[in-house]
C-alpha cells in the first residue's frame, strides 16, 4: 500500500522531503509527472483511534505545505492509496496529460481562503425605543425596519464583493455558507498578493456590515478537480 501526499513535476530542482506520518517520502516518477508517498502505513493504524487520525490529518497538511513551499504541486486528499507501485504508476500514466496541465495552471500561484463573518444588528445604532406608552408598537416597528433595512444592506454588500472578485480574480470558488459565514477560495499569482493585501483592506472599508480575513497562502486544495 502507497499513501499518496502529492503530485509534482518529475524533474523538480533540489527538493527536500519532511518526514513522513511514520517512516520516510519517497518519490515515485512516471514520465512527467511524479508522486510523493508513504509505503506501509495502513489506514487501518490511522483510524485505531480519533487521536491519531487526527494527528494524521494534520502531518498530511504539514507535509504538502512544506513541500508547497519549494514547488508546485496538486495535493491529494487524506487517505488517498494505492495498493501497489504498479497501480500508481499506471495512474499517472493514464492522467498524464491533465496532471500536466494542472500543474501548469497554478504554477507561482497560491489560494487564499476569504472568510467573511456577518457582523449582527447593533441596537446602540438604532432609534431609541420607550419602554411602554402610545409611541412603543411605533418605535417598535421603526427598530424592525432598520433591522430589516440592515439584512439588506449586508446582502448588498456581499453581492458586491463577489461581483469584484470575480471581475479581479476570476479564479474563485464560493463555497457553501457555514453557520452564516461565507467563503470565497481565490487563486492568484504570488506576486500579486501585496496588490490582494491592499484591496482586502478596502474592501474592509467597502463592507463595514461584515468581518473579512484571509488566510495564509495555501497549496490549491479548491481548483485540482
Amino acid at each position: 500500500m502507497l499513501y499518496t501526499y502529492c503530485l509534482i513535476a518529475s524533474s523538480p530542482s533540489a527538493l527536500s522531503l519532511p518526514s513522513g506520518f511514520r517512516g520516510e517520502l519517497q518519490l515515485i516518477k512516471q514520465g512527467a509527472i511524479a508522486a510523493i508517498v508513504e509505503a506501509e502505513l495502513p489506514l487501518e493504524e490511522l483510524e485505531e483511534n480519533d487521536q491519531k487520525l487526527i494527528q494524521a490529518v494534520i502531518h498530511h497538511d504539514a507535509v504538502i505545505c512544506e513541500i508547497f513551499q519549494q514547488i508546485p504541486l496538486l495535493p491529494l486528499r487524506f487517505g488517498t492509496y494505492f495498493p501497489t507501485e504498479k497501480d500508481l504508476l499506471e495512474h499517472l500514466d493514464f492522467k498524464a496529460e491533465k496532471y500536466q496541465k494542472k500543474l501548469q495552471e497554478i504554477q507561482d500561484k497560491v489560494e487564499l481562503t476569504l472568510k467573511l463573518t456577518p457582523l449582527p444588528f447593533s441596537t446602540e445604532n438604532a432609534s431609541p425605543m420607550e419602554k411602554q406608552g402610545k409611541n412603543y408598537l411605533k418605535a417598535k416597528k421603526q427598530r424592525y425596519q432598520e433591522q430589516t433595512n440592515y439584512q439588506s444592506q449586508q446582502q448588498a454588500e456581499l453581492n458586491q464583493l463577489q461581483t469584484q472578485i470575480n471581475q479581479d480574480y476570476p479564479q474563485f470558488i464560493h463555497g457553501e455558507p457555514k453557520e452564516n459565514i461565507e467563503r470565497f477560495y481565490l487563486l492568484i499569482k504570488e506576486r500579486d498578493r501585496s496588490v490582494f493585501s491592499e484591496q482586502l483592506e478596502q474592501w474592509k472599508k467597502d463592507f463595514p456590515t461584515w468581518t473579512i480575513e484571509v488566510s495564509d497562502p495555501l497549496p490549491p486544495y479548491h481548483f485540482i478537480e
